[in-house]
């Protein structure tokens, strides 16, 4: 009965209105725009439903109906090209913005394109993975900018900022690590599960011939170098460079001095009262600070930093071997009775084989552990466009 034409056009058709449905719930071009603007939340929430639930579901009902969407070649097709245009052209808008929490948006939606483009070429475990990694230093990258908007008083403008690094060490490094991490750094762990997407749609199309593999290819390649941009310059704008947020507090209380030059004389005297008693509370408790100084958060805001930076690092090196090609890996794969089949740590989420599109099998014949993985990644395009991103912001 599957061998009827009109069976598969009506899968065609089931697969598409359910990723469209998906698109909405990962926030894929063109549905969105919603996600920046839902920032306006609390930091924490973000980084719980934006790095790891809420965002990802769309990924995951996918890979869980991988058996159906390997039934329609188009409905895959589809999947890759909104996936591929999500993880560049969201890239571009991320460069223009200048509100932090916006920018951490973008990198969301930059990266659940690469996880739709991992759908799309069938390399389904893979896409689970990056959903993983990713929900590690993407939950850090969105807590530090928390821990740099309660330092800036709620300034979220990362033109009025600069030059935090003195000031807040502990959210300085472990912002590095997270961004380090996000472009794809040989042996941090996106760049396990980014490189291996990049590689799965080179494969897919070195094998397919089609122009949309071809497409999907070139638009995650140039959004490795976008991704680099606009992640390192959120770096530099808030962490180096000349400290702006004091000229931005002069500017301001220039122009309330000015405004308050015409007010009443009670109201001067009940100003002055209030900065009296504002003073010798601050005093009293002695913190040594400004009234718009920043400084580093404290421990309950670092502390989660410090253990988001741990996996950051590490998990994607230990992770990949078992979690990606299981214990396969190391070439006992070939032995299956389906050759190449590759019984990996998803495989109770993925549980479908289809030989004719065995991505992920055909990634595990040249993979050799994780270090050759990492250096062999060094001299891939991925690694020189990460570098161009860096030298260009």
């Amino acid at each position: 009965v599957l061998d009827a034409p009109v069976i598969w056009s009506i899968a065609t058709i089931i697969c598409i209105c359910l990723f469209i449905g998906a698109m909405g719930k990962s926030a894929q071009v063109p549905l969105h725009v919603w996600l920046p603007d839902s920032m306006e939340g609390p930091t924490p929430i973000s980084a719980l439903i934006h790095a790891a639930t809420m965002v990802t579901a769309g990924i995951f009902m996918v890979t869980r109906m991988s058996p159906l969407f390997e039934l329609s070649q188009t409905a895959l097709n589809f999947v890759l090209f909104i996936g591929a245009t999500t993880a560049f052209f969201t890239g571009l808008i991320g460069i223009v913005q200048n509100d932090i929490k916006r920018v951490v948006a973008y990198f969301t939606l930059s990266q659940l394109g690469y996880m739709t483009v991992a759908l799309g070429v069938s390399a389904y475990s893979a896409a689970v993975f990056h959903l993983m990694t990713h929900a590690f230093f993407k939950a850090l990258l969105f807590l530090g900018a928390g821990s740099v908007i309660i330092a800036m008083h709620h300034e979220q403008d990362m033109r009025k900022m600069g030059g935090l690094r003195k000031y807040m060490p502990i959210t300085f490094v472990t912002m590095w690590i997270g961004t380090l991490a996000l472009v794809g750094t040989p042996f941090f762990s996106g760049f396990y599960s980014k490189d291996t997407i990049i590689e799965a749609a080179q494969h897919h199309a070195h094998v397919s011939h089609s122009w949309v593999a071809t497409y999907g290819y070139w638009a995650v390649l140039g959004g490795v170098i976008v991704t680099s941009f606009y992640s390192f310059r959120l770096l530099f704008l808030t962490f180096h460079g000349k400290e702006r947020f004091r000229d931005a507090h002069d500017d301001h209380a220039h122009a309330h001095g000015h405004d308050d030059h015409h007010a009443d004389a009670h109201a001067v005297d009940a100003h002055a009262a209030d900065a009296h008693h504002g003073d010798a509370h601050h005093d009293d408790h002695g913190h040594g600070h400004g009234p718009h100084e920043p400084h580093e958060t404290p421990w309950v805001v670092t502390l989660p930093l410090i253990l988001l930076a741990i996996p950051s690092i590490v998990i994607g090196f230990f992770g990949i071997g078992p979690m990606l090609y299981g214990t396969d890996w190391k070439g006992a794969h070939a032995e299956h009775a389906i050759p190449g089949q590759v019984h990996s740590f998803f495989t109770g989420i993925v549980d479908f084989y289809n030989p004719s599109r065995d991505t992920i099998g055909a990634l595990a014949e040249e993979f050799h552990g994780p270090v050759a993985f990492a250096l062999h990644g060094m001299m891939a395009p991925a690694f020189f466009l990460t570098v161009a991103g860096f030298l260009l912001a």
